[in-house]
């Protein structure tokens, strides 16, 4: 089965077009206030202390992971090559890189740097889009499966690099699933759409049985989670430009922030270590749109695209370490 690239394509709007790539404005407001945005490197001013990657990206219809430094500025500094039908990355908190490969239909785990491939975790249950891990190396890995084997339903798969894919989670309400997110207490949620393509989230206590429909969820589209530093679940619309944050959510969700109009139409974001610092995938301008990170408030700093392609659909991204 050829690999399924998730995202409704979205053109460049005619207000883009017309603004002939201007610089963007900083500061992001709630819905409604989104800066302009172009497609040129925004970002300067502000040297690396050294070239080292800290900032990972990748291109669903390219061929490699690119590693950036930090703060966007420059070429990227590293290369990872032989990927494919890659949707989001992830790292973990030693740096890590975490790899859903949609099209070798596996989870690989890359030391820092850009350096060896340090493990690769075979997925039965289907097409690998998003993942999320504290340790990759040592612990759980939770994977998110856009599709099962034959277009059968999506679902969670519970990984590790020793055991490989122990279990499996479904729910009925899951159709096509693209987002995970798992606490540090366990539990674990999914960003999935239905049959009749409604956004929804299932909440897994202790990542078992088969999940709760969370009421209280109103993203108008699927899309990428994240967990901050108050244990809230910060959500993607990946066709409406917005981020929503979330408290709870087990399985009844509080809106705790947003929801916050984007630079640009993103499926993945992630935050840094600190979490103070938002790295967000526009595949709509083919850039990284970077945010200053508070649950009420986000703020637009700037944007980079040395090297990338919007053609190629830039649609993930990560910080490691993470």
């Amino acid at each position: 089965m050829q690999a399924r690239r998730f995202l409704r394509r979205l053109g460049v709007s005619a207000v883009m077009l017309a603004a002939g790539c201007s610089a963007a404005t900083p500061g992001l407001a709630p819905a409604g206030q989104a800066p302009g945005v172009g497609s040129a490197s925004l970002l300067g001013g502000r040297s690396a202390r050294a070239a080292k990657a800290g900032l990972y990206v990748g291109e669903f219809y390219g061929t490699s992971v690119y590693g950036f430094r930090r703060n966007g500025k420059g070429a990227a500094v590293c290369t990872i090559g032989g990927v494919a039908s890659v949707n989001d990355l992830a790292s973990d908190a030693k740096g890590d890189l975490i790899e859903p490969d949609g099209g070798g239909r596996e989870l690989r785990i890359f030391r820092p740097q850009c350096g060896a491939v340090l493990g690769t975790v075979a997925d039965p249950y289907g097409q690998p889009a998003d993942a999320m891990s504290a340790d990759a190396a040592n612990g759980t890995i939770a994977i998110a499966n856009i599709f099962g084997p034959q277009r059968t339903n999506g679902s969670i798969s519970l990984c590790s690099l020793k055991g490989g894919c122990t279990t499996n989670l479904t729910n009925p309400n899951m159709d096509e699933v693209v987002g995970v997110a798992m606490s540090k207490g366990g539990d674990c949620w999914a960003s999935a759409e239905d049959a009749q393509s409604h956004a929804n989230l299932t909440f897994f206590k202790g990542c078992k049985g088969s999940g709760e429909t969370a009421k209280g969820f109103i993203n108008p589209a699927f899309g990428g989670l994240e967990i901050d530093a108050a244990g809230n679940l910060v959500s993607f619309s990946n066709t409406s430009a917005q981020l929503y944050v979330y408290s709870g959510c087990n399985p009844r969700c509080k809106l705790a922030g947003g929801p916050f109009s984007m630079a640009g139409t993103s499926s993945y974001g992630h935050l840094n270590k600190s979490r103070d610092m938002l790295a967000v995938a526009d595949y709509q301008h083919g850039q990284i749109d970077l945010y200053t990170y508070t649950p009420t408030v986000v703020n637009y700093v700037g944007s980079f695209n040395t090297g990338l392609s919007q053609s190629l659909d830039v649609v993930g991204v990560t910080y490691a370490p993470h």
